[in-house]
């Protein structure tokens, strides 16, 4: 049996779900709360319900992304200053959600490991686009982008 393991190991092939980029030891102190569901930036939650706060600017939301199928759903989001967005992975395999491109490794910042069932949220506070990626799953979970206008 012995014999068998390392011919066994060989036969392996991780193929698309083990990423060739190198983990980030520094995430950037996002402050995530180290639950797999924590927020970060700003006051990590904000308002998801609807109306304005005392200025008369309307209030942050909160948006989900999903992870099902080597996907992210939408694979595109556009939402204002100050929104939410929550990764939420609905796949049988875990995600680590990435800032940037594969090629990139500078990220911004990286979600912990998320199993099934868990998410994790970020605060975007300022106008731009920014790419993300799944680390572990980065030859065919790439190219997504949260863009965040002005309100």
């Amino acid at each position: 049996m012995l014999v068998l393991l390392p011919l066994l190991l060989g036969c392996v092939d991780f193929g698309e779900h083990v990423s060739q980029v190198p983990l980030p030891t520094d995430s950037g102190g996002t402050g995530t709360d180290g639950d797999g569901g924590g927020s970060t930036g700003g006051d990590g939650g904000g308002d998801s319900g609807g109306g304005a706060d005392d200025t008369g600017a309307p209030a942050a939301q909160e948006h989900v992304v999903v992870m099902l199928a080597n996907a992210f759903d939408p694979p595109e989001l556009t939402i204002g200053v100050g929104d939410t967005v929550t990764w939420v992975n609905e796949d049988a395999w875990f995600h680590i959600v990435a800032s940037g491109a594969p090629e990139d490794v500078t990220h911004e910042w990286i979600s912990p490991t998320l199993d099934q069932g868990e998410s994790w949220s970020l605060s975007f506070d300022e106008v731009g686009e920014t790419l993300y990626y799944c680390w572990n799953h980065a030859a065919i979970m790439r190219d997504a982008v949260v863009i965040v206008e002005a309100r």
